[in-house]
């Protein structure tokens, strides 16, 4: 087999899977969680044949399961958790090889727990090699301060790709630069769920820190590293009413891109900080992490808007290893806070009819989106990821940083819908130019069985903006069809990266990265 995607069921691969360990109804909880996996070809034509290999988290000398299946070009098929045969509970991950090049992406499903709804999706993207050193730049774990429920907290699961046992060493640090280490043993082709609200090996007491006393809650980065490159991970993070999801980072760069930034206001005539959960219809949060663990590093992140493609920044350091936080709505770490984000020549800039008066809040509306660039000096290391909030419907997603390494001419996303009745689903796409000049994008929709169902061409973007208006829900695109699976081929004549929403009604809401293609 030429190909390998190595990929976290994060939690069970069934429906009667429920989540253990005394969590109670007011605190955070996933409930059931399952997944799906995607996989589609990167061979415009011929046949790619693949194996999904389903491995036990407490590991184990062959798979519990093996599926073969082919796809033709850009085809795809999907995996899906209730198609295993596999009895519950039951946890592990995915090893999918292949004869030809293949990208994968898993669609975790939650149903149940604290959300009012009952619903959530997450997304997250396949390694293609495993590493020795492992970055996770949002981690949280917080409780309320009067009642002691758990409000938001992260679990994140670590895979073992080599047939013998490792001993992984796990460097929790705070935003302040405080740290303190675990140690666990992941069995051979097993797998380590580390959960932040119950310490253990690989988890530390964090309510035990100065940094938790002084806040109820300890926010950070997390380091993961072993002897020797056998390691993939990712994390889900829970909030009551939403969670999102990313994989975990091998590495960083001095210069990172972010593809999808927004800040959008209803119903509010006064500065954002102080609007209402309720008229927030779209929220980004930022966390810079440096991967040196030894020097300190200051770097300035840059905003460009879609619309006028203007640029606002500040300036910020972070310690070794250390991870900050810029939250769009209360400012946090922001050099200037809120006030920041609130001047509104910038951040009021979108023209439709809902926001008649530019650059103010008097008429009840702020509007803004792009993208952003975080750039630090030469041989630098950071990563970021993007936590997007959907606060009035209670959604949220999350998504990683890309650097130039992640950036190719073809991007390809091998989970895409357009479904526009009963259970509605769709992807809302961002792609960034990240070299000189304009760059030209044409978008290509594939069906599962590989034929070209649609195309959207000869797109534009300047260096840093977002091809604007790549929205499946419009009507647009109604050529894709109105009960469409298959996957999306981006092709540009430079460089890109690109990220992609899944949005779904009722409301579910999820992100991953496009997967660049040499």
């Amino acid at each position: 087999m030429k190909s390998k995607r190595f990929l976290f069921t994060i939690g069970a691969l069934v429906l009667t899977l429920t989540m253990v360990s005394g969590v109670l109804a007011q605190d955070a909880s996933p409930g059931t969680m399952n997944t799906n996996v995607k996989v589609m070809g990167l061979a415009s034509s011929g046949t790619t044949n693949m194996v999904a290999e389903y491995w036990v988290g407490t590991g184990s000398a062959s798979p519990a399961v093996s599926i073969s299946r082919s796809v033709e070009g850009y085809g795809s098929y999907n995996f899906r958790a209730a198609d295993t045969g596999l009895t519950g509970p039951w946890a592990g991950s995915v090893v999918v090889s292949s004869d030809k090049p293949v990208a994968a992406t898993g669609e975790l499903v939650l149903a149940g727990g604290s959300a009012a709804d009952g619903k959530h999706i997450n997304y997250y993207e396949a390694f293609s090699e495993p590493a020795d050193t492992l970055f996770l730049p949002y981690v949280v774990l917080a409780v309320h301060p009067t009642t002691g429920d758990l409000v938001h907290y992260s679990q994140f699961y670590v895979q073992n790709t080599s047939p013998s046992a490792v001993s992984v060493e796990i460097k929790y640090i705070d935003r302040v630069g405080g740290s303190v280490t675990s140690n666990a043993t992941i069995p051979g082709n097993g797998q380590g769920r580390f959960d932040l609200s119950v310490p253990g090996p690989g988890v530390p007491d964090l309510t035990a820190t100065a940094y938790f006393a002084a806040r109820s809650n300890w926010g950070g980065g997390i380091v993961i590293s072993t002897a020797e490159p056998v390691l993939t991970a990712a994390l889900v993070h829970q909030w009551r009413e939403y969670s999102g999801a990313y994989s975990a980072l091998a590495s960083g760069d001095s210069k990172i891109y972010l593809t999808n930034v927004d800040r959008r206001i209803f119903n509010c005539t006064a500065a954002g900080s102080s609007c209402p959960n309720s008229s927030f219809a779209n929220l980004s949060a930022i966390v810079v992490q440096n991967f040196d663990l030894v020097s300190s590093v200051n770097f300035t992140v840059t905003f460009y808007s879609k619309t006028t493609g203007g640029s606002r920044s500040f300036t910020d350091s972070l310690g070794p290893g250390a991870a900050k936080g810029y939250n769009l709505r209360v400012g946090s770490d922001t050099p200037g806070g809120a006030a920041f984000y609130e001047d509104l020549s910038f951040w009021d800039d979108i023209p439709v009819a809902s926001n008649p008066q530019l650059g103010s809040y008097a008429d009840g509306t702020q509007l803004w989106g792009g993208s952003a660039v975080v750039q630090g000096p030469p041989g630098s290391t950071l990563a970021a990821v993007v936590f997007n909030q959907q606060i009035r419907n209670d959604l949220g997603s999350m998504y990683v940083s890309a650097a130039d390494s992640d950036a190719a001419q073809t991007i390809v996303f091998p989970i895409a819908y357009r479904f526009t009745s009963g259970t509605q689903r769709w992807n809302l796409g961002r792609v960034m130019n990240v070299s000189a000049g304009t760059a030209d994008v044409d978008v290509y929709f594939y069906n599962a069985n590989g034929t070209l169902q649609a195309s959207w061409l000869n797109k534009s973007a300047t260096q840093y903006a977002i091809v604007d208006l790549f929205n499946l829900v419009t009507a647009e695109f109604d050529a894709v069809g109105t009960a469409w699976s298959g996957s999306i081929v981006v092709v540009a004549d430079r460089p890109v990266v690109a990220t992609t929403d899944v949005l779904w009604t009722p409301e579910r809401y999820g992100a991953y990265n496009g997967v660049p293609v040499p």
